[in-house]
Protein backbone atom coordinates (compact mmCIF):
# COMPACT_ATOMS: atom_id res chain seq x y z
CA UNK A 1 0.00 0.00 0.00
CA UNK A 2 2.95 2.07 0.83
CA UNK A 3 4.21 1.61 -2.45
CA UNK A 4 1.61 1.91 -4.71
CA UNK A 5 0.77 5.47 -2.61
CA UNK A 6 4.33 6.52 -3.58
CA UNK A 7 4.24 5.60 -7.03
CA UNK A 8 0.74 7.65 -7.58
CA UNK A 9 2.23 10.93 -5.52
CA UNK A 10 5.41 10.63 -7.83
CA UNK A 11 3.52 9.95 -10.90
CA UNK A 12 1.04 13.26 -9.87
CA UNK A 13 4.17 15.54 -9.29
CA UNK A 14 5.40 14.46 -12.91
CA UNK A 15 1.87 15.53 -14.15
CA UNK A 16 1.85 18.81 -12.77
CA UNK A 17 5.75 19.70 -13.53
CA UNK A 18 5.08 19.08 -16.93
CA UNK A 19 1.66 21.37 -16.89
CA UNK A 20 3.73 24.37 -15.06
CA UNK A 21 4.97 26.59 -17.54
CA UNK A 22 8.34 28.12 -16.62
CA UNK A 23 8.04 32.08 -16.58
CA UNK A 24 10.46 32.26 -19.46
CA UNK A 25 8.62 30.40 -21.70
CA UNK A 26 5.46 32.19 -21.24
CA UNK A 27 7.53 35.64 -21.67
CA UNK A 28 9.10 33.70 -25.32
CA UNK A 29 5.53 33.08 -26.13
CA UNK A 30 4.22 36.59 -25.45
CA UNK A 31 6.94 38.29 -27.40
CA UNK A 32 6.37 35.88 -30.47
CA UNK A 33 2.78 36.76 -30.43
CA UNK A 34 3.90 40.60 -30.43
CA UNK A 35 6.19 39.79 -33.16
CA UNK A 36 3.26 38.11 -34.86
CA UNK A 37 0.80 41.30 -34.36
CA UNK A 38 3.15 43.95 -35.08
CA UNK A 39 2.85 45.00 -38.97
CA UNK A 40 5.65 44.39 -41.39
CA UNK A 41 8.12 47.21 -41.96
CA UNK A 42 7.89 48.74 -45.28
CA UNK A 43 10.88 48.69 -47.56
CA UNK A 44 13.26 52.08 -48.34
CA UNK A 45 11.17 52.43 -51.67
CA UNK A 46 7.84 52.35 -50.27
CA UNK A 47 8.87 54.99 -46.98
CA UNK A 48 10.61 57.23 -49.76
CA UNK A 49 7.61 56.84 -51.56
CA UNK A 50 4.99 57.84 -48.63
CA UNK A 51 7.34 60.47 -47.81
CA UNK A 52 7.39 62.25 -51.09
CA UNK A 53 3.30 62.00 -51.36
CA UNK A 54 2.50 62.76 -47.93
CA UNK A 55 4.77 65.84 -47.70
CA UNK A 56 3.14 66.92 -51.25
CA UNK A 57 -0.14 66.61 -49.76
CA UNK A 58 0.66 68.59 -47.04
CA UNK A 59 1.67 70.95 -48.87
CA UNK A 60 -1.06 70.93 -51.77
CA UNK A 61 -3.33 70.97 -48.59
CA UNK A 62 -2.12 74.31 -46.41
CA UNK A 63 -1.37 76.10 -50.55
CA UNK A 64 -5.01 75.58 -51.03
CA UNK A 65 -6.29 76.36 -47.61
CA UNK A 66 -4.26 79.74 -47.62
CA UNK A 67 -5.67 80.56 -51.33
CA UNK A 68 -9.01 79.73 -50.43
CA UNK A 69 -9.09 81.51 -47.05
CA UNK A 70 -7.76 84.49 -49.13
CA UNK A 71 -10.10 84.24 -52.55
CA UNK A 72 -12.65 84.12 -50.34
CA UNK A 73 -11.98 86.83 -47.96
CA UNK A 74 -11.62 88.99 -50.83
CA UNK A 75 -14.95 87.92 -53.07
CA UNK A 76 -17.04 88.42 -49.81
CA UNK A 77 -15.34 91.88 -49.10
CA UNK A 78 -15.41 93.04 -52.68
CA UNK A 79 -19.22 91.77 -52.88
CA UNK A 80 -19.73 93.54 -49.51
CA UNK A 81 -17.90 96.43 -50.57
CA UNK A 82 -20.32 96.94 -53.60
CA UNK A 83 -23.53 96.24 -52.40
CA UNK A 84 -23.05 98.62 -49.03
CA UNK A 85 -21.87 101.18 -52.05
CA UNK A 86 -24.79 100.33 -54.31
CA UNK A 87 -27.48 100.46 -51.33
CA UNK A 88 -26.27 103.80 -49.95
CA UNK A 89 -27.12 104.83 -53.43
CA UNK A 90 -30.67 103.48 -53.78
CA UNK A 91 -31.24 104.95 -50.00
CA UNK A 92 -30.59 108.11 -50.82
CA UNK A 93 -32.93 108.02 -53.96
CA UNK A 94 -35.63 106.83 -51.00
CA UNK A 95 -34.57 109.88 -49.07
CA UNK A 96 -34.78 112.10 -51.54
CA UNK A 97 -38.37 110.43 -52.80
CA UNK A 98 -39.74 110.48 -49.19
CA UNK A 99 -38.54 113.69 -47.92
CA UNK A 100 -41.68 115.56 -49.54
CA UNK A 101 -43.36 114.24 -46.49
CA UNK A 102 -45.66 111.71 -48.91
CA UNK A 103 -48.31 109.65 -46.58
CA UNK A 104 -46.99 106.46 -48.01
CA UNK A 105 -43.75 105.18 -49.59
CA UNK A 106 -45.30 104.62 -52.70
CA UNK A 107 -42.96 107.49 -54.61
CA UNK A 108 -40.03 106.03 -53.49
CA UNK A 109 -40.72 102.46 -54.46
CA UNK A 110 -41.73 103.42 -57.40
CA UNK A 111 -38.52 105.31 -58.19
CA UNK A 112 -36.80 102.02 -56.98
CA UNK A 113 -38.79 99.87 -59.47
CA UNK A 114 -38.01 102.05 -62.08
CA UNK A 115 -34.21 101.96 -61.39
CA UNK A 116 -34.68 97.83 -61.72
CA UNK A 117 -34.02 97.67 -58.27
CA UNK A 118 -36.19 94.86 -56.68
CA UNK A 119 -35.01 93.18 -53.16
CA UNK A 120 -35.29 95.89 -51.03
CA UNK A 121 -38.18 96.78 -48.08
CA UNK A 122 -38.74 100.10 -46.70
CA UNK A 123 -39.85 101.15 -42.79
CA UNK A 124 -41.83 104.39 -43.02
CA UNK A 125 -43.79 105.43 -40.34
CA UNK A 126 -44.32 101.96 -39.10
CA UNK A 127 -45.60 101.00 -42.50
CA UNK A 128 -43.46 97.90 -44.47
CA UNK A 129 -43.29 98.37 -48.20
CA UNK A 130 -41.64 95.58 -50.62
CA UNK A 131 -40.34 96.10 -54.30
CA UNK A 132 -41.41 94.12 -57.51
CA UNK A 133 -39.52 91.08 -56.21
CA UNK A 134 -41.80 89.32 -53.42
CA UNK A 135 -39.83 86.79 -52.34
CA UNK A 136 -37.70 89.37 -50.38
CA UNK A 137 -39.43 91.10 -47.87
CA UNK A 138 -39.80 92.58 -43.81
CA UNK A 139 -40.39 88.92 -42.94
CA UNK A 140 -36.61 88.21 -43.70
CA UNK A 141 -35.16 90.43 -42.24
CA UNK A 142 -32.98 89.14 -38.85
CA UNK A 143 -34.32 90.35 -35.46
CA UNK A 144 -31.23 91.72 -34.33
CA UNK A 145 -30.60 93.91 -37.40
CA UNK A 146 -34.26 95.22 -36.94
CA UNK A 147 -33.24 96.52 -33.88
CA UNK A 148 -30.08 98.07 -34.41
CA UNK A 149 -31.19 99.84 -37.59
CA UNK A 150 -34.64 100.73 -36.22
CA UNK A 151 -34.34 100.98 -32.81
CA UNK A 152 -30.48 102.16 -32.84
CA UNK A 153 -30.66 104.03 -35.63
CA UNK A 154 -27.87 102.51 -36.50
CA UNK A 155 -26.36 101.72 -40.37
CA UNK A 156 -25.69 97.86 -40.05
CA UNK A 157 -25.54 94.33 -42.43
CA UNK A 158 -25.91 90.82 -41.71
CA UNK A 159 -25.52 87.60 -43.69
CA UNK A 160 -28.67 85.67 -43.83
CA UNK A 161 -30.28 82.67 -45.75
CA UNK A 162 -33.51 82.93 -47.49
CA UNK A 163 -34.26 79.44 -48.72
CA UNK A 164 -30.68 78.21 -49.52
CA UNK A 165 -29.18 81.14 -50.76
CA UNK A 166 -26.57 83.39 -48.81
CA UNK A 167 -28.17 87.04 -48.87
CA UNK A 168 -26.62 89.85 -47.36
CA UNK A 169 -29.14 92.62 -45.49
CA UNK A 170 -28.26 95.86 -45.09
CA UNK A 171 -29.81 98.27 -42.88
CA UNK A 172 -29.77 102.06 -43.23
CA UNK A 173 -31.93 104.47 -41.30
CA UNK A 174 -32.93 107.30 -43.29
CA UNK A 175 -33.03 110.96 -42.22
CA UNK A 176 -36.53 111.50 -42.57
CA UNK A 177 -38.91 110.89 -39.61
CA UNK A 178 -39.48 107.39 -38.60
CA UNK A 179 -37.69 105.90 -41.82
CA UNK A 180 -35.65 102.68 -42.50
CA UNK A 181 -33.81 101.43 -45.85
CA UNK A 182 -33.41 97.67 -46.19
CA UNK A 183 -31.94 95.83 -49.35
CA UNK A 184 -31.15 92.48 -49.89
CA UNK A 185 -27.95 91.55 -51.88
CA UNK A 186 -28.00 87.89 -53.28
CA UNK A 187 -24.48 86.28 -52.52
CA UNK A 188 -25.56 82.66 -54.79
CA UNK A 189 -22.87 84.39 -57.32
CA UNK A 190 -20.22 84.77 -54.78
CA UNK A 191 -20.59 80.97 -53.59
CA UNK A 192 -20.73 79.76 -57.07
CA UNK A 193 -17.26 81.81 -57.52
CA UNK A 194 -15.95 80.24 -54.29
CA UNK A 195 -17.59 76.64 -55.11
CA UNK A 196 -15.39 77.14 -58.23
CA UNK A 197 -12.02 78.47 -56.89
CA UNK A 198 -12.36 75.45 -54.02
CA UNK A 199 -12.98 72.37 -56.84
CA UNK A 200 -9.74 74.19 -58.98
CA UNK A 201 -7.92 73.78 -55.79
CA UNK A 202 -8.96 70.55 -55.05
CA UNK A 203 -7.56 69.12 -58.27
CA UNK A 204 -4.36 71.16 -58.29
CA UNK A 205 -4.08 69.38 -54.98
CA UNK A 206 -4.41 66.00 -56.28
CA UNK A 207 -2.17 67.44 -59.33
CA UNK A 208 0.75 67.83 -56.94
CA UNK A 209 -0.04 65.07 -54.61
CA UNK A 210 0.15 63.09 -58.09
CA UNK A 211 3.29 64.88 -59.12
CA UNK A 212 5.15 64.19 -55.36
CA UNK A 213 4.21 60.72 -55.43
CA UNK A 214 5.98 60.87 -58.97
CA UNK A 215 8.78 62.58 -57.95
CA UNK A 216 8.90 60.21 -54.89
CA UNK A 217 8.99 57.12 -57.51
CA UNK A 218 12.20 58.47 -59.38
CA UNK A 219 13.94 59.84 -56.63
CA UNK A 220 13.25 56.47 -54.56
CA UNK A 221 14.75 54.51 -57.57
CA UNK A 222 17.81 56.52 -58.09
CA UNK A 223 18.26 56.70 -54.18
CA UNK A 224 17.96 52.33 -54.48
CA UNK A 225 20.03 51.85 -57.75
CA UNK A 226 23.40 51.65 -55.32
CA UNK A 227 22.41 49.04 -52.98
CA UNK A 228 21.01 47.49 -56.07
CA UNK A 229 24.34 47.34 -57.69
CA UNK A 230 25.69 46.24 -54.33
CA UNK A 231 23.78 43.56 -54.40
CA UNK A 232 24.25 42.42 -58.18
CA UNK A 233 28.44 42.75 -57.16
CA UNK A 234 27.83 40.73 -53.41
CA UNK A 235 26.21 38.23 -55.97
CA UNK A 236 28.57 38.22 -58.53
CA UNK A 237 31.36 37.76 -56.01
CA UNK A 238 29.37 34.53 -54.24
CA UNK A 239 29.42 33.11 -57.48
CA UNK A 240 32.84 33.28 -57.85
CA UNK A 241 34.15 36.33 -59.77
CA UNK A 242 36.07 37.66 -57.14
CA UNK A 243 37.32 40.55 -59.14
CA UNK A 244 33.54 42.39 -59.02
CA UNK A 245 34.09 45.91 -57.74
CA UNK A 246 31.35 48.70 -57.56
CA UNK A 247 32.23 51.60 -59.65
CA UNK A 248 33.34 55.24 -58.04
CA UNK A 249 31.33 57.84 -57.55
CA UNK A 250 31.58 61.55 -56.66
CA UNK A 251 28.64 61.44 -53.98
CA UNK A 252 30.22 61.48 -50.63
CA UNK A 253 27.95 59.57 -49.43
CA UNK A 254 27.84 56.60 -51.56
CA UNK A 255 31.49 56.99 -51.91
CA UNK A 256 31.96 55.74 -48.39
CA UNK A 257 29.90 52.34 -49.49
CA UNK A 258 31.72 51.91 -52.55
CA UNK A 259 35.17 52.25 -51.13
CA UNK A 260 34.11 50.29 -48.13
CA UNK A 261 32.34 47.38 -50.44
CA UNK A 262 35.76 47.22 -52.81
CA UNK A 263 38.12 46.95 -49.78
CA UNK A 264 36.59 44.33 -48.87
CA UNK A 265 36.08 42.39 -51.88
CA UNK A 266 39.58 43.13 -52.29
CA UNK A 267 40.70 42.03 -49.06
CA UNK A 268 38.41 38.67 -49.56
CA UNK A 269 40.11 38.25 -52.88
CA UNK A 270 43.68 38.33 -51.74
CA UNK A 271 42.80 35.90 -48.84
CA UNK A 272 41.14 33.37 -51.44
CA UNK A 273 44.12 33.64 -53.36
CA UNK A 274 46.71 33.25 -50.50
CA UNK A 275 45.12 30.24 -49.36
CA UNK A 276 44.78 29.52 -53.12
CA UNK A 277 48.51 29.43 -52.97
CA UNK A 278 49.17 28.24 -50.02
CA UNK A 279 47.21 25.08 -51.12
CA UNK A 280 49.63 24.95 -54.41
CA UNK A 281 52.97 25.21 -52.73
CA UNK A 282 51.64 22.90 -49.62
CA UNK A 283 50.64 20.24 -53.03
CA UNK A 284 54.06 20.90 -54.65
CA UNK A 285 56.07 20.18 -51.31
CA UNK A 286 54.22 17.38 -50.40
CA UNK A 287 54.20 15.37 -54.17
CA UNK A 288 58.11 15.20 -54.31
CA UNK A 289 58.53 13.27 -51.09
CA UNK A 290 55.44 11.27 -51.73
CA UNK A 291 57.22 10.40 -55.45
CA UNK A 292 60.14 8.90 -53.45
CA UNK A 293 57.86 7.56 -51.22
CA UNK A 294 55.61 5.58 -54.18
CA UNK A 295 59.33 4.81 -55.88
CA UNK A 296 60.46 3.48 -52.46
CA UNK A 297 57.17 1.68 -51.95
CA UNK A 298 57.24 0.24 -56.02
CA UNK A 299 60.81 -1.26 -55.23
CA UNK A 300 59.71 -2.90 -52.11
CA UNK A 301 56.58 -4.49 -53.32
CA UNK A 302 59.18 -5.73 -56.41
CA UNK A 303 60.39 -7.91 -53.73
CA UNK A 304 57.17 -8.34 -51.99
CA UNK A 305 57.48 -12.33 -52.34
CA UNK A 306 61.08 -12.45 -50.14
CA UNK A 307 59.44 -10.76 -47.21
CA UNK A 308 57.79 -12.10 -44.33
CA UNK A 309 54.28 -12.47 -44.15
CA UNK A 310 54.05 -9.62 -41.37
CA UNK A 311 56.05 -7.26 -43.62
CA UNK A 312 54.08 -8.27 -46.72
CA UNK A 313 51.22 -6.89 -44.76
CA UNK A 314 52.56 -3.59 -43.70
CA UNK A 315 54.11 -2.93 -47.01
CA UNK A 316 50.21 -3.61 -48.41
CA UNK A 317 49.34 -0.84 -46.09
CA UNK A 318 51.98 1.27 -47.04
CA UNK A 319 51.07 1.04 -50.43
CA UNK A 320 47.58 1.74 -50.12
CA UNK A 321 48.05 4.93 -47.44
CA UNK A 322 50.94 6.19 -50.36
CA UNK A 323 48.12 6.16 -53.07
CA UNK A 324 45.68 7.30 -51.19
CA UNK A 325 47.76 10.12 -50.05
CA UNK A 326 48.99 11.02 -53.75
CA UNK A 327 45.12 10.92 -54.49
CA UNK A 328 44.32 13.18 -52.25
CA UNK A 329 47.56 15.93 -53.22
CA UNK A 330 46.29 15.84 -57.20
CA UNK A 331 42.59 16.82 -55.92
CA UNK A 332 44.41 19.53 -53.65
CA UNK A 333 46.75 20.60 -56.59
CA UNK A 334 43.74 20.31 -59.08
CA UNK A 335 41.12 22.50 -56.71
CA UNK A 336 44.25 24.79 -56.23
CA UNK A 337 44.23 25.46 -59.91
CA UNK A 338 40.44 25.54 -60.21
CA UNK A 339 40.74 28.51 -57.79
CA UNK A 340 43.56 30.61 -58.98
CA UNK A 341 41.89 30.69 -62.69
CA UNK A 342 44.27 27.67 -64.06
CA UNK A 343 41.64 25.67 -65.57
CA UNK A 344 38.77 26.04 -66.28
CA UNK A 345 35.25 24.02 -65.31
CA UNK A 346 33.28 22.80 -68.53
CA UNK A 347 29.97 21.98 -68.36
CA UNK A 348 28.06 19.12 -70.31
CA UNK A 349 24.67 17.36 -70.44
CA UNK A 350 24.19 14.03 -69.45
CA UNK A 351 21.37 11.70 -69.58
CA UNK A 352 21.25 10.52 -65.71
CA UNK A 353 19.17 7.07 -67.31
CA UNK A 354 22.76 6.09 -68.91
CA UNK A 355 24.30 5.93 -64.77
CA UNK A 356 21.29 4.47 -63.57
Amino acid sequence: MLASTGTAGGASNDITAALTIPPSSRADRWRQRWRDIQPRRLSLRSRILLMFGFGALLLSSFLATAAYSFTRSSVVNQRDKAGIEQAYRNAQVAQNELSANNPSAKPAIDRLNSLGVARFAINYRGTWSSGSSTQFGPDNIPVALLQRVIDDSTPSRMITRIGDDPVLVIGIPLTVTDASYFEFVALDDASSTLDSVLLSLLFAGFITTLAGALLGTLVASRAVRPLGDAAQAAKAIAGGRLDTRLEPTEDPDLSVLANSFNDMAAALQARVERDARFASDVSHELRSPLMTLAASAEVMQARRDDMPERAQAALDLLVADVTRFQGLVEDLLEISRFDAGAIRLNLDDLLVAEFV
